[in-house]
């Protein structure tokens, strides 16, 4: 689950103390723009917020690359119950990059191709049909050698925002610096091999 850390508010709270329903109003109350992580054993949840509203919210086990959309009422209940050795953490993230991931983290989101492998897909052959064919969803990249991720969001066949392990791009960033780090993605992927989806926007 590829979630940036923003700007931290709040670390390694211990959740059992805390009211996770008083937390999402707090926010709510500062039109507060980021996401709430949850560390429960061996699975992550995340609850994604723009300007006080809950707008996404997606669950994985420890051993899954890409997190699963999940009703945030769910995410409570299991915060609820969870033990004393669960931890809660606050991210604050611009609402450029809040927007991105609401999109990827989206219940309507379709996969249309599942655990291709670069060894034997043309990463480029794909981007030029999504980009003739005005394709709106994304690619997620996990790459094999190395513990990395990156990806690709394409809007109407342009690709409008990347992101990877370090750096994060979007619509208002250049389309040389996007082109630029779509290239090393694809470099990435030749190199180290990785595993991608491909997923496409509900209209």
């Amino acid at each position: 689950m590829l979630f940036h850390r923003g700007t931290p508010v709040w670390e390694e709270l211990n959740s059992f103390f805390v009211n996770a329903d008083r937390l999402l109003l707090f926010l709510k109350n500062h039109q507060f723009t980021g996401y709430v992580k949850i560390q429960d054993n061996d699975v992550l949840y995340l609850i994604l917020i723009d300007e006080g509203d809950v707008v996404a919210a997606a669950s994985k086990e420890v051993t899954d690359k890409i997190g699963i959309p999940m009703p945030v009422n769910d995410i409570l209940a299991a915060a609820a119950a969870s033990d004393e050795s669960s931890t809660l953490s606050i991210y604050e993230l611009s609402t450029e990059l809040a927007g991105i991931f609401t999109k990827i983290y989206h219940t309507e989101c379709e996969v249309l191709h599942k655990d291709l492998h670069s060894d034997f897909s043309d990463i480029p052959k794909f981007l030029e049909k999504m980009q003739s064919t005005h394709f709106s969803g994304y690619i997620h990249f996990d790459f094999i050698k190395i513990d990395k991720h990156g990806i690709i969001v394409l809007e109407e066949g342009k690709v409008t925002s990347l992101l990877s392990h370090k750096i994060e791009l979007t619509e208002s960033d250049p389309d040389n610096a996007k082109t630029k780090l779509m290239n090393m993605i694809i470099s990435e992927s030749n190199i180290n091999g990785a595993v991608f989806n491909i997923y496409q926007f509900a209209d």
